[in-house]
């Protein structure tokens, strides 16, 4: 009897975890921004450019960036970017930039549950679903929010390699 109490007790809170992280698979994204949809379905979409990425100091790994025209705030957070990576034209992850604020950590714990991982120094937090990983990233006086599409990622990572593959060949083949 007592066994199965234990067990009751124990796999209460893991039931509701996992219900939790089934929030983020039916959110899939950032604000209507679905993982998975097209890039040109939305609106203030624009190509990132060398240029644009050198002067905001932002990897060039990123497709598209969004001019804010819908989005403004993330918890009273004024957003400095949204970027984002695509495969066939298709959102794969979404990036959220602005001012740090450790209480986005609150208010994604009780909307997923609780981090899956988090680091020792509190830098860097994860919550893993079937389908999607998010991860909040704490910087001196910023933070990174990224949705990644576990499918639409590994597309992408195909679509690169056949890329690369292919310019390989055009240097040794005339």
């Amino acid at each position: 009897m007592r066994a199965i109490i234990f067990l009751i007790t124990w796999c209460i809170p893991i039931f509701c975890i996992a219900q939790d992280l089934k929030e983020l698979d039916k959110k899939n994204g950032f604000r209507g921004i679905e993982l998975g949809s097209k890039i040109h379905k939305h609106e203030c979409m624009q190509t990132m450019t060398p240029e644009y990425a050198t002067k905001n100091n932002l990897s060039p790994e990123w497709d598209y960036y969004n001019t804010l025209c819908n989005h403004k705030l993330i918890i009273g957070q004024t957003i400095a970017h949204l970027l984002f990576k695509t495969a066939d034209n298709k959102i794969s992850e979404i990036a959220i930039i602005s001012k740090a604020d450790r209480n986005i950590i609150k208010s994604l714990s009780d909307l997923y549950g609780e981090p899956t991982y988090f680091t020792p120094n509190l830098d860097l937090y994860y919550w893993r679903s079937e389908k999607i990983e998010l991860r909040v990233f704490f910087e001196i006086n910023k933070m990174t929010i990224n949705y990644k599409s576990y499918a639409w990622s590994l597309k992408r990572d195909e679509i690169k390699a056949e890329k690369e593959s292919k310019k390989a060949k055009k240097q040794f083949i005339p």
